[in-house]
């Protein structure tokens, strides 16, 4: 309805780019057009991403951040068993790309099912954390809690895109691989910079998978939306379909009503009505 009306009224308008599904959108209009409304310089952000796109291109596979970093995670998930990821970001303007991360790692990864139709019930459960926060309220966990998990502690301080990109990177320990990737696109307290690098260390020790990176906000989704396609690939599955997602959707468009869906109202009806009531909130 919207199309026809901007099509009636000539307004102007901002396409959604067909076959890009909502979490992995943050890079066109979608993301950009809130982005530069809210401030932010939309140029630098693609400049970021084009960035990591070009160091990609160049580099060997291993070299590759965003492979390297898919092929870490994915040997720690299916052959370490560390199916956690914990995204621990040490700024408040950060802590939304965490939300947004943990959309696109459990969206993308969690599938029943992989291209060859097999049941395999694949998927890595990302966890957001806001240090220092929930430095005091979850690391506990994290260092000394089962050894199921990933932690990435994401710094940050204001810093153009082609100064970040080519600092050392700091290799991830506690694992057999390194990845080449850093995070950052805001400033960070003074108060916080010793404590950032804590989770890390902390979890190193011990010999727990643990690192910190340093990038610009454009690099960080570019990479992180890459090692979500490249881990599917290596887990044989579909990143981005939503067959769960769309499940609920079919059910509750039936029973909310909706003209076409009478056959999914009828069946959620007979479930619960084979449940025992006493069960059902």
């Amino acid at each position: 309805m919207l199309r026809q009306i901007v099509n009636d009224e000539g307004f102007r308008d901002l396409v959604v780019p067909s076959g890009v599904g909502g979490r992995f959108s943050a890079l066109t209009a979608v993301g950009l057009f809130p982005a530069a409304v809210a401030g932010i310089d939309v140029e630098e952000l693609l400049a970021g991403a084009a960035h990591m796109d070009e160091r990609a291109r160049a580099a060997a596979p291993l070299a590759d951040p965003a492979l390297a970093l898919a092929g870490m995670l994915f040997l720690l998930a299916s052959a370490h068993a560390k199916p956690i990821v914990v995204f621990m970001a040490y700024c408040e303007r950060l802590a939304a790309t965490a939300d947004w991360f943990c959309q696109l790692w459990a969206e993308s990864l969690g599938k029943a099912q992989d291209l060859a139709g097999r049941t395999v019930e694949w998927g890595q459960t990302p966890v957001r954390a806001l240090g220092a926060a929930d430095q005091h309220s979850q690391l506990q966990l994290y260092v000394a809690g089962p050894r199921d998990k990933v932690v990435s502690s994401r710094a940050s301080r204001t810093t153009a895109w082609w100064s970040t990109c080519r600092r050392p990177t700091r290799t991830w320990k506690g694992s057999a691989i390194s990845a080449a990737t850093r995070s950052a696109s805001c400033s960070t307290p003074s108060t916080r910079r010793p404590s950032w690098r804590s989770p890390s260390a902390a979890a190193e020790r011990d010999l727990r998978p643990a690192g910190g990176e340093r990038l610009h906000a454009g690099q960080l989704l570019y990479l992180l939306e890459t090692a979500a396609v490249a881990v599917g690939a290596l887990a044989g599955i579909d990143p981005f379909g939503q067959p769960g997602v769309e499940e609920g959707k079919r059910l509750a468009y039936g029973l909310m009503g909706r003209p076409g869906f009478e056959a999914s109202r009828v069946e959620v009806e007979a479930w619960l009505a084979r449940k025992d009531a006493r069960f059902i909130l």
